[in-house]
């Protein structure tokens, strides 16, 4: 698999190693070629495109949820099976709204 890092945040690009890269490649790839790719929604969310994005595999469908700043940099891209992809909540504690 083959990453283009200069459209990764310096901190996405750091936490998407070798190791990492190579582990996700293996699993994407024994889904085989997506059926259909969906972008169900784009929004902002905290200064930046917060995308959710539906790939559908033969038997399988996962959700991805990818945040990209205004400079273009992708920050994150999550993907799962199933039900959409959520970033982690904050812990009550530390919730100020």
């Amino acid at each position: 698999m083959t990453v283009d890092r200069a459209r990764l945040s310096e901190e996405f690009s750091y936490y998407l190693s070798d190791e990492k890269l190579r582990g996700a490649a293996a699993r994407i790839k024994a889904l085989g070629e997506p059926e259909d790719v969906v972008v169900e929604s784009v929004t902002e969310r905290g200064g930046m495109d917060h995308a959710v994005i539906t790939f559908v595999f033969e038997g399988v469908t996962a959700r991805g949820v990818l945040y990209r700043t205004p400079d273009g940099k992708i920050q994150q891209f999550l993907l799962g099976r199933g039900e959409p992809m959520r970033p982690p909540r904050k812990p009550e504690h530390l919730d100020n709204s």
